[in-house]
């Protein structure tokens, strides 16, 4: 039985450790798709700074995004007080 138990824990510990690194790995990079895919406040933002550099974007398109920027820089500096 302690021989078993020996050599259960001797693969366990390192199989289970490089199964966590790998899946902790693909999580994050799945995570991390998925929120920038559904996120559309960034969505936008990088639709109008396109529009912009394209020159393709309208006045009112441009200061729609820059009062949304101030809102979120004003939101963030709030949260931290």
């Amino acid at each position: 039985m302690w021989l078993f138990s020996i050599i259960f824990f001797v693969f366990y510990i390192p199989g289970s450790i490089l199964i966590g690194r790998w899946h902790r790995y693909t999580q994050v990079s799945t995570d991390y798709t998925i929120l920038i895919k559904s996120n559309t406040t960034l969505a936008m933002m990088i639709r109008i700074l396109l529009d912009i550099k394209t020159g393709k974007a309208t006045k009112e398109e441009i200061l729609e995004v820059r009062n949304l920027m101030l809102d979120i820089e004003k939101k963030e500096k709030d949260s931290f007080r």
